[in-house]
């Protein structure tokens, strides 16, 4: 359940881009949607072992993901066109993503993990239940998938309702973010 239609039609759908056009795009944005999380962390992985000065590392595991998705690419491409494009660089990207995380663990002790995963689960469960609640609105107050201004409220019931239940579930980071908005709002 995702927005990868609607967005792709809001920016998109109108020329030459036909139905088939957007099927193909919005199944490749999701895809690659799903990766974004990862290609940002190995980012900061990869800086982190640049600053600790292991610029080796981070370039094997690169080659071995191209590899990887270069061999991903071929297998599933056939099975499922360009949206296997797009899985196969976040499937990648996910394994650099795992090996350099492993491996800085390794090299610096333990970082990070201590909750980090709960709030990532707790992150996850809030954007999968404001996207299901918003989708729901949408689908049953609309016939046509291309109605934008109905697009455009449930994705911003879907921001709002978000961060309503990450606020509800009280995540340290996001109760500091807040604070500092506050803090930024009022000039101090």
């Amino acid at each position: 359940v995702s927005y990868s239609e609607e967005f792709i039609t809001i920016l998109f759908g109108r020329g030459a881009f036909d139905h088939q056009d957007l099927i193909l795009t919005s199944g490749a944005l999701f895809f690659y949607a799903i990766g974004i999380f990862m290609f940002g962390v190995n980012d900061i992985l990869s800086k982190v072992f640049f600053a600790l000065k292991n610029t080796k590392l981070p370039m094997i595991v690169a080659g071995i993901a191209m590899i990887i998705n270069i061999a991903l690419n071929l297998i599933l491409s056939r099975v499922m066109g360009i949206s296997g494009l797009a899985l196969a660089t976040t499937m990648a990207g996910t394994f650099t993503c795992i090996v350099l995380y492993i491996k800085l663990n390794k090299e610096i002790g333990d970082f990070m993990s201590e909750g980090i995963f709960g709030v990532f689960l707790k992150i996850i469960g809030a954007a999968s239940v404001s996207t299901l609640v918003s989708r729901f609105i949408l689908t049953s107050l609309m016939s046509d998938s291309e109605s934008i201004p109905l697009i455009l409220i449930s994705l911003i019931i879907n921001s709002l309702l978000y961060l309503g239940i990450i606020s509800f579930m009280k995540i340290e980071e996001v109760t500091q973010l807040h604070k500092w908005i506050v803090v930024k709002l009022r000039g101090e």
